[in-house]
């Protein structure tokens, strides 16, 4: 819904031949996006999907490194050294 109040209003000062584009443009965001979706969606849901056999994010460890030494403390942070 907010996409669609974004883009009417972005397209209220548009010409009919940018609106056009900007429909077609639209539809073939949605259905690239789609695919995309569906098809991670899929092995999600597979039983035999296992989060563990998954490559770690490039730049993961370090966040989350950072994280835990700004925000973890008191037990957590005892526990941790």
């Amino acid at each position: 819904m907010v996409s669609k109040k974004l883009l009417d209003h972005d397209r209220a000062t548009m010409s009919p031949d940018e609106v056009k584009q900007s429909h077609a443009r639209d539809k073939a965001a949605r259905k690239l996006m789609g695919r995309h979706f569906i098809s991670n969606f899929l092995k999600i849901c597979s039983p035999f999907y296992d989060t563990a056999k998954r490559r770690e994010p490039r730049g993961d460890r370090a966040f989350l490194t950072k994280f835990e030494a700004r925000y973890v403390r008191g037990a957590v942070a005892e526990m941790a050294a």
